[in-house]
């Protein structure tokens, strides 16, 4: 899909999911160069980052890879609970978990006569420790500091939960109105309350 919007004239800006190989591969090679490295730093905020230009799918493009300092012992807390609700879940079973499940990344499972055993894979747990509070963002603007590239993809995370809170917090996933005079009005008077709803909750995350 990536390669037809840029064969057909056209840039994107998109963040790699962490299942991606290549998304691995960036931090694992970069990781040591970027982490508290005051050259990569960006001016005003914790969060460190280096652009690496990348040509894996048969086209040109930038991957930024980001380091959120604040954000690092929050992935690793949040991944330690995860740990132990897979433990809890593996304490609980009768039987080997499926191959391909997130167990076996984590953990080696075994049957020992009617009785499921299982032991941390060291390796592989420090593995994604190590890569806790970075994230990547792959584009094909190229005329962009890995700064602006960073303002963009935060105001459009901004926009999409605007539309979420349209939805779902205001409900308004669907209007309901059977003229048009109306659907208006009503829309209108959502727009009002994303506003409020947006300011209010600024308020609330300044403190």
């Amino acid at each position: 899909n990536l390669k037809f919007i840029t064969d057909s004239g056209h840039h994107f800006m998109i963040t790699m999911p962490p299942t991606l190989k290549l998304y691995r591969e960036l931090i694992d090679k970069n990781k040591e160069s970027i982490i508290n490295n005051i050259d990569c730093k960006l001016p005003g905020r914790l969060i460190y980052c280096k652009k690496v230009e990348v040509n894996p799918y048969g086209f040109r493009m930038n991957a930024h890879v980001f380091y959120n300092q604040t954000k690092a012992a929050d992935n690793a807390t949040a991944f330690y609970d995860r740990l132990k609700a897979m433990e809890d879940d593996l304490q609980k079973m009768d039987t080997v978990p499926p191959k391909g499940s997130i167990y076996h990344e984590y953990y080696t499972i075994a049957d020992n006569n009617g009785v499921l055993t299982f032991s941390q894979k060291k390796e592989a747990i420090k593995q994604t420790l190590s890569r806790c509070g970075f994230f990547v963002i792959a584009e094909t603007v190229f005329s962009k500091s890995s700064e602006e590239i960073l303002e963009c993809y935060a105001d459009r995370d901004s926009i999409e939960k605007s539309f979420d809170d349209l939805k779902n917090e205001i409900d308004m996933d669907r209007i309901r109105c059977s003229r048009d005079e109306t659907a208006n009005g009503k829309m209108f008077v959502a727009f009002i309350s994303l506003i409020f709803l947006s300011r209010l909750r600024q308020q609330l995350t300044s403190y």
